[in-house]
């Protein structure tokens, strides 16, 4: 099965408002995601296609020392969801 990684940066994830644009245009998620992090985990649960996606999210702690809390809870989600879909993991370097 092929895999697809899509890269995060830390470096471009600079404020809470600005970070679900960012995934909207990385992931490109459909119009309807409710850009909060119930919906992120909502849609990452549900990626079912042919390839897996491995997530990998590079200067976490860039990410982290912008957006605080945050960052971690969205961290967290990024875990959560990867541990309930198989075809999803998540990574950070």
């Amino acid at each position: 099965m092929s895999k697809i990684v899509a890269m995060l940066d830390g470096r471009y994830m600079v404020e809470k408002n600005q970070v679900h644009e960012y995934l909207v245009n990385k992931f490109n998620f459909p119009s309807y995601y409710g850009k909060n992090l119930d919906a992120l985990y909502d849609l990452l649960v549900t990626y079912n296609n042919d390839e897996e996606l491995m997530i990998m999210l590079i200067y976490p702690e860039v990410f982290i020392d912008n957006v605080g809390q945050y960052a971690m809870d969205m961290i967290q989600t990024f875990k959560d969801a990867a541990a309930h879909n198989r075809k999803l993991s998540f990574k950070m370097k």
